[in-house]
């Protein structure tokens, strides 16, 4: 709960129009919409970044995927994918071990805190600009980054 203090939340059913109007009125009024889901999906509710953009040019568009583009780019992550594919295991347990999670999870939360930066350059860009910006971060690219000094150092 300490995470979640003071949020308010409703549920749409973005397969539905009544679901996708109120969705629409909503992105209209917003700053920034953060999803997460896996990859595909807001584009196949309708919800291209090119629409996104004709709804509110000035929205910031923030989104967690596994994986960066590539060959996995289609794949979902989660935990311990994004800690293995982002090396994070391979600096954990013990030498003759196989590889570990780690305790904290870096991959949710840092992810989450790479994105927080991503979006306030975003807000920030708008400031300037006046218009809107795509940022988009990988888990698997948020466990390297949080990794890389210990991946050095081995």
């Amino acid at each position: 709960t300490m995470l979640n203090c003071n949020k308010r939340s409703i549920t749409l059913n973005m397969k539905n129009d009544q679901g996708k109007e109120i969705f629409t009125r909503l992105l209209s009024e917003v700053d920034v919409l953060v999803e997460n889901f896996g990859p595909g999906v807001v584009d196949r509710f309708g919800f291209s970044w090119e629409r996104l953009q004709e709804i509110n040019p000035r929205l910031v568009y923030a989104s967690i995927k596994g994986f960066g583009p590539g060959r996995y780019a289609g794949f979902k992550a989660y935990e311990v994918v994004a800690q293995a594919m982002g090396g994070a295991m391979s600096t954990t347990g013990f030498e003759d071990g196989p590889p570990t999670a780690t305790g904290a999870q870096i991959g949710d939360s840092g992810t989450g805190i790479h994105l927080v930066a991503g979006i306030l350059a975003a807000l920030l860009h708008r400031t300037e600009s006046g218009k809107g910006q795509r940022v988009q971060v990988a888990m698997q690219d948020a466990v390297l980054n949080l990794c890389r000094v210990k991946l050095r150092d081995q």
